[in-house]
């Protein structure tokens, strides 16, 4: 089987100029015609103006020049205004082949800088027409594994809290008239300070998770948690302490519109943006607290005019209702039984990958 390389520009046309651009203050929710942008979503919003089709709604690849997102888009779309580069072959090529060999290269990250300079040294390899087509159809179908999984796990993520409404009610309306408590009456907060010095964590069985706002997203995931303290006995831990099991969240600035909860899975020392709520146990339950208070929009309450934060002040008085203890013990195994099927689900999405990555690998080498 023969395999060529050519350079970038021999095989691709940039085809942005000449379209009219959309900026993002004109993108509407819905509309006649998808707008694609280089942000991560497929579709950044929609506009009903058809002169701004882009090159006749032929299909295309679109590159962000500032995030290196790759998208294929297959139906008529228009360009939103910044970044956007619109690419189609100028040789007889499959597209999705094309879209795939691009998706599996490695460009430097530089920033907020302009990356089409760089995708424009790449050499693409190219094989034989049937065979590109051949690829990509085997892509796709591996491809479409990985969505069906992430679909999956997308509906475990909403059946949780399904299940909670179900069985409690709204927490705004309290539509089945549960007994209230506020939020002081029913928990115990902890306010973050700052952090004593830590060591890598390394599977130690003692000792507390030093915690900032970046590392929410690797609670859960502790391998890769860099900051550990090995000695309960390090100044300054009894102080600023929470116990495991407490609802942590960014309590100062631009964070708090992440909105981003976590539960901490060992004793743990916050830095000075996060605070935690522990549930009393005679009044809640960890999962039925951590679901009540995971929709909840903490930018809602949060104060500061120019830096916003969040206190006790304004968490204390807020009122949760508390269903009987058995019932909230229910909604946790079923919890429980929800976070199983997801690791599952994850467990299967990695194989997945791994194996969407060889396939690509062995592809662009004439191997597959």
């Amino acid at each position: 089987m023969t395999i060529h390389q050519l350079p970038f520009l021999d095989v691709f046309a940039d085809e942005s100029g000449g379209n009219v651009k959309t900026p993002q203050g004109e993108y509407k929710k819905n509309g006649q015609f998808p707008v694609v942008d280089q942000g991560k979503s497929l579709v950044a919003g929609y506009v009903d103006d058809e002169s701004r089709l882009c090159g006749t709604g032929r299909p295309a690849i679109v590159f962000g020049d500032h995030t290196r997102c790759i998208k294929y888009i297959d139906f008529p779309f228009c360009m939103g205004a910044d970044g956007v580069k619109v690419l189609r072959p100028k040789i007889e090529a499959d597209l999705k082949y094309l879209y795939y060999f691009l998706r599996q290269l490695n460009l430097m990250d530089a920033g907020y800088d302009r990356h089409f300079k760089y995708l424009k040294r790449v050499e693409v390899v190219l094989l034989p027409l049937p065979e590109q087509r051949r690829i990509a159809a085997i892509l796709d179908q591996a491809d479409a594994l990985r969505t069906k999984r992430r679909e999956a796990l997308a509906q475990l993520d909403s059946l949780t809290q399904s299940i909670f409404i179900e069985m409690f009610g709204s927490p705004v309306s309290n539509p089945k008239r549960w007994q209230t408590r506020t939020l002081e009456e029913a928990s115990e907060f902890f306010a973050g300070s700052t952090l004593p010095a830590g060591v890598r964590y390394s599977q130690q069985k003692a000792g507390y998770f030093l915690l900032k706002v970046s590392d929410l997203n690797l609670i859960g995931n502790e391998r890769e948690l860099i900051s550990c303290n090995e000695w309960s006995s390090s100044p300054g831990a009894t102080a600023c302490t929470c116990p495991a099991g407490s609802v942590v969240f960014p309590k100062r600035g631009g964070a708090i519109g992440t909105n981003k909860k976590r539960i901490t899975t060992r004793n743990s020392i916050l830095d000075p943006n996060l605070m935690a709520i522990w549930p009393k146990p005679e009044c809640l339950e960890l999962q039925f607290l951590y679901q009540w208070f995971s929709d909840f929009d903490l930018q809602s309450i949060a104060s500061g005019s120019s830096v916003p934060q969040l206190n006790k002040r304004d968490l204390a008085p807020l009122n949760i209702f508390t269903p009987p203890l058995s019932l909230q013990r229910k909604f946790a195994q079923y919890v429980q039984a929800v976070e199983s099927q997801k690791q599952v689900c994850i467990a299967a999405l990695s194989e997945l990958d791994d194996l969407f990555t060889s396939l690509q690998h062995r592809a662009f080498r004439g191997e597959l």
